[in-house]
C-alpha cells in the first residue's frame, strides 16, 4: 500500500545496499489487499488505498490473505503524495544517480490509518502511522532520507500508548561513473520501549550504519553489492523480530556491535 518511498517507490532491485533498511522493514506497509486509486500531473502524484490492514510494528500482525470471516481491521486506509520539483520521474524509479541523470529533487509525504476488529472481547488497538520523505539526484552523486512516526493507542484500561519514530538518512557517489559507485546509510528508531511496555526487558534504540559499494557491469541489469551493517546498540527483539530481521539477528540483553557481511551478483533480465 502507499507508504513508505524506500517499499513502495523502489523495487528491489533499484536499491542502493544489498536490502533495504531496518526501519522499512519494521515500518513498511508490505503487501496488502483492498481498493487503490490514483492521480498524477506533470509534478504531482497521489495514491490512496482503502485494504485489509499491513504488518503493525511489534505486534506481528498480517492480515493479507486472512479468511473473510475473521477478526482482522475494521478499517486500513494509506494516502502518499509525492511532489517533483525538478527531473522527471522515471530518474527516482531507483535510488542511484547515473552520469546521463539530470538534477532532480522529489519529496514525499503519506499518512495513514487502521484500527484492529473487535473479536473475543480482546483489545481494539488503533495505530496512525507517517512519514516525509525527500530524494535528490545531481549527477553522479545521490541523496535520500525520510523520517517515520507511528503512534499506538493500546485500547486498555490504564496502558500506556506508543510513539515511535525513526530516521533514515543515505547517500551515494559515482566515484567510477557509471561503474563504481560508494554508499553509506545511517538509522536510527526510537520504539518508545515497546518491549517493556510488553513485560520483557527495556528496549535499546536502533542505531545502524551501513558503508558499501556497488559495481556496474550493465547498468542494474548486471549489479555486484557489496556491504557491511554494524549496529552500534543492542539489536532487540523489537527490531531483530519475526519477518523484520534483514539479516541482522537479536542480540542478547546487554550485547552490542553486531556485524552483518553481505555480498550479491544481480542478474536482471
Amino acid at each position: 500500500s502507499p507508504f513508505l518511498r524506500e517499499q513502495y517507490g523502489i523495487d528491489d532491485w533499484y536499491t542502493l545496499a544489498a536490502d533495504r533498511s531496518t526501519l522499512n522493514a519494521v515500518f513498511t506497509s508490505g503487501r496488502s489487499q483492498g481498493i487503490e486509486v490514483g492521480y498524477a500531473q506533470e509534478t504531482f502524484r497521489v495514491a490512496a488505498m482503502w485494504s485489509d490492514g499491513f504488518a503493525v510494528p511489534g505486534a506481528g500482525l498480517n492480515f493479507a490473505n486472512s479468511p473473510a470471516t475473521g477478526f482482522e481491521t475494521e478499517y486500513a486506509i494509506d494516502v502518499r503524495g509525492e511532489f517533483l520539483f525538478a527531473g522527471n520521474w522515471e530518474q527516482f524509479n531507483d535510488f542511484t544517480s547515473m552520469s546521463d541523470d539530470e538534477f532532480g529533487v522529489l519529496v514525499g509525504a503519506a499518512i495513514g490509518m487502521q484500527k484492529i476488529e473487535a473479536g473475543g472481547g480482546g483489545a481494539r488497538p488503533e495505530y496512525l502511522h507517517w512519514t516525509v520523505d525527500a530524494q535528490i539526484e545531481c549527477g553522479t552523486g545521490n541523496f535520500y532520507a525520510a523520517v517515520i512516526g507511528n503512534n499506538v493507542d493500546i485500547d486498555v484500561a490504564g496502558a500506556r500508548d506508543l510513539d515511535q519514530l525513526g530516521v533514515l538518512i543515505q547517500g551515494g557517489w559515482m566515484f567510477v561513473p557509471d561503474e563504481w559507485e560508494l554508499f553509506a546509510r545511517y538509522e536510527w528508531g526510537d520504539s518508545d520501549n515497546a518491549r517493556g511496555l510488553a513485560g520483557g526487558p527495556n528496549d535499546e534504540d536502533l542505531s545502524v550504519l551501513t558503508l558499501g559499494v556497488n559495481k556496474y557491469f550493465n547498468g542494474h541489469g548486471v549489479k555486484w553489492t557489496s556491504d557491511v551493517g554494524i549496529a552500534l546498540d543492542e539489536v532487540t527483539a523489537t527490531w531483530a523480530g519475526g519477518a523484520a530481521t534483514n539479516n541482522f539477528r537479536q542480540d542478547d540483553v546487554g550485547q552490542d556491535g553486531q556485524l552483518v557481511l553481505r555480498t550479491q551478483l544481480q542478474l536482471l533480465f
